[in-house]
């Protein structure tokens, strides 16, 4: 039975070790979903020093790579907003 999963979001935090030892994980989620495209988002505070490693790496890997600017600004929402689900 094929999976109906088409984006999965990767929310990657810490520092850049934590960034690589998480990919081992990688490859069994596309072996699980192999029609899914990976969409990574990574919580740096704004340093993009993973999201150039990630890229070299593992850039293969993911539709997308993205690095948070600034987590708190994005999670706070005004009044009355809603959060939306990335992917479909």
């Amino acid at each position: 039975m094929e999976s109906s999963i088409s984006s999965i979001a990767i929310k990657y935090e810490g520092g850049i070790g934590d960034v690589l030892l998480f990919n081992r994980f990688v490859p069994a989620i596309l072996s699980k979903y192999p029609n899914a495209k990976l969409h990574a988002f990574l919580d740096s505070e704004g340093n993009t020093m993973q999201e150039k490693v990630l890229r070299h790496l593992f850039g293969h890997l993911y539709s997308s790579i993205t690095t948070i600017k600034n987590m708190k600004n994005l999670l706070s929402l005004p009044s009355g907003g809603t959060k939306t689900r990335l992917g479909s």
